[in-house]
Parts: structure tokens; C-alpha cells; sequence
């Protein structure tokens, strides 16, 4: 191997290895994003409107929210009056009523800690 080609080889890896590792952590920190973590037909959910969900339907609502792992935290929120149905979360408590500059201000402040999806529906 002449030193012409053994040079071309070495400017060709100085060049690829860097462009590929940025490669690798675009797609690592995809694939690792908040978004990716989306329940199984949570998009189906998220588009379409509920109306009047029956006092029975909201408890089991609050049940199936109880089951979740102990370092789950969730709120159940009543959109069309902003009141908290139910609150894992020490910052949120219960029975409490929001204002909506409140609620987003809380998404923001807290979106590096909490991954906030929202299910729009009314009571």
C-alpha cells in the first residue's frame, strides 16, 4: 500500500467517524425523547372530544389511575371547569378548581420533570 492511499484512507475516517457519531446521538436522543414514549393509542385518544362521561366512568377513571407504579405520577382534570378530580402529584391536590394560566404554567415549569399528555374531554 503506497502512502498516497494509506493518506486517503486515513482523511476518509478522519471525516466519517465524527459525521456518523453526530448521526448516532440525533437518533439516540430521538429515540429517547419524552414523545417516543407515547401509550399505544394515546393519538386516538387525544383526538377525540368526550362528552358527559357518567359519574361511573370517571370512577373507574380515578381506580385505574390508583393502579399506576408508585413513581407514576397523574392528575385527572376536569377541562370544562378546571377542577382537579385526581392528583398524585404534592404540587396538585384534589377537589382543587385551576385557572388555565395556571395549569401551563405548570406544564412549563416542570416539562424537564413531567411528561404532561392532554386528553381534552367534559363532565
Amino acid at each position: 500500500m503506497k502512502i498516497k492511499h494509506q493518506f486517503i484512507i486515513l482523511s476518509s475516517l478522519i471525516t466519517t467517524i465524527p459525521i456518523l457519531c453526530s448521526i448516532f446521538v440525533l437518533i439516540h436522543t430521538y429515540m429517547h425523547s419524552p414523545n417516543r414514549y407515547l401509550m399505544d393509542g394515546s393519538k386516538e385518544l387525544q383526538s377525540q372530544y368526550f362528552s358527559n362521561i357518567p359519574e361511573e366512568d370517571r370512577s373507574n377513571l380515578k381506580k385505574s389511575l390508583q393502579l399506576l407504579p408508585v413513581n407514576v405520577e397523574a392528575i385527572l382534570l376536569q377541562i370544562s371547569n378546571r377542577k382537579v378530580l385526581y392528583s398524585t402529584m404534592d404540587e396538585i391536590q384534589a377537589d382543587e378548581f385551576m385557572q388555565k394560566g395556571e395549569i401551563w404554567n405548570f406544564a412549563s415549569e416542570t416539562s424537564d420533570k413531567f411528561f404532561l399528555p392532554v386528553y381534552k374531554y367534559t363532565v
